[in-house]
């Protein structure tokens, strides 16, 4: 008898809430669901030292250094989230789904399979948003290292955009056979839509 697919769903946010990241995290998971396979929330837990370091580390930054900083692309910060993940979630399942970036990957103490989707690469999105601008020197390296790891982890790496997907490729050395496009959606239910004459 054939063993049907687990996918562990990676995420922080809670997959069930409709307004998580505008729907997003939701929908992608309704999506995967609708396959036919099974489907595992594994949550990523902030524990309270990590929350302790990052409001600390943007208070020095921003006091001392008059610089951004974006601490979820701190390798520290990464190791510790990503380290952390439930071990025997990991190991219930076939393979891991991964759309919330590349903090919860850096560290994920696995072998298994990790599909990871992203809208963008941290390369392209410094300096591009004012929340990614004028960053310290050390942060744009450790989250260069944050993303280069997330990727090399990755058996594959899903981009929304091509913009992202040629990033994957181009800034990260990425393989081609590894980097797919799949376009995210409109973010809402078909019951959800009325047809006007």
């Amino acid at each position: 008898m054939k063993k049907d697919m687990i996918i562990g769903y990676l995420a922080a946010s809670n997959p069930e809430d409709k307004h998580a990241w505008s729907g997003t995290i939701y929908h992608i998971y309704r999506a995967i669901k609708n396959t036919g396979v099974t489907v595992i929330h594994i949550p990523v837990k902030e524990r309270p030292i990590v929350w302790c370091y990052k409001k600390c580390l943007k208070f020095v930054i921003k006091r001392l250094l008059h610089k951004n900083i974006r601490p979820y692309y701190s390798t520290r910060i990464a190791h510790s989230l990503s380290s952390s993940i439930d071990r025997g979630l990991l190991d219930s399942v076939d393979a891991i789904f991964a759309p919330e970036g590349p903090t919860n990957i850096y560290s994920l103490p696995t072998n298994k399979p990790v599909i990871y989707y992203t809208d963008a690469t941290f390369k392209i999105i410094v300096g591009y948003y004012k929340s990614f601008s004028n960053l310290c020197n050390w942060n744009i390296k450790q989250g260069y290292l944050v993303e280069q790891t997330a990727l090399n982890k990755a058996h594959y790496a899903i981009a929304s955009s091509e913009w992202a997907a040629n990033s994957m490729i181009h800034d990260y050395d990425i393989s081609k056979d590894k980097v797919k496009i799949i376009e995210f959606g409109a973010n809402i239910d078909d019951k959800d839509i009325s047809l006007r004459e």
